[in-house]
């Protein structure tokens, strides 16, 4: 009972984390986490902003994570390529799109691929959106080896 209650405190501080990365100015409007091999949303930011259309990444989250399911063949092939270039590892992408930004993370979390997406409800600000996930990604990381340790 103590670890079940344990777990389910981990999990409640997690969703708070990814929440207040949201609620704050900084161009991140949306955060999901998910399983790229398998395309499921593990967490999700469940707060949001409606000024940039956090409500429409709320929504769809499981349908976004869907979508990215084949992105972990682009990060072996980058790390392919990092590798025998010789410029290391993949450490993030950025995808501009028409109507957002998307930046993906792609971690490793107990020797399973991980994937951290922050999402913009905008086209703008691509030098903030950087910023501010470089800034928050290390926490989620973090957070992310506790919460799935068992």
């Amino acid at each position: 009972f103590y670890l079940m209650r344990v777990i389910v405190v981990d999990s409640q501080q997690f969703q708070k984390l990814i929440n207040d990365i949201v609620n704050t100015r900084n161009e991140i409007d949306g955060i999901i986490v998910f399983d790229p091999e398998n395309a499921l949303s593990l967490y999700h930011n469940t707060e949001y902003g409606k000024g940039q259309h956090g409500d429409e990444i709320f929504e769809n989250h499981e349908a976004i994570a869907g979508s990215l399911g084949g992105v972990h063949q682009i990060a072996e092939t980058l790390t392919d390529f990092g590798e025998n270039s010789k410029r290391g590892n993949l450490q993030y992408g950025i995808f501009q799109l028409s109507d957002g930004i998307l930046v993906l993370y792609f971690l490793e979390i107990h020797n399973q691929p991980v994937v951290v997406a922050f999402i913009s409800g905008t086209p703008k600000g691509l030098g903030l959106m950087l910023q501010h996930s470089n800034a928050n990604i290390g926490k989620i990381e973090q957070a992310l080896n506790r919460l799935l340790a068992g």
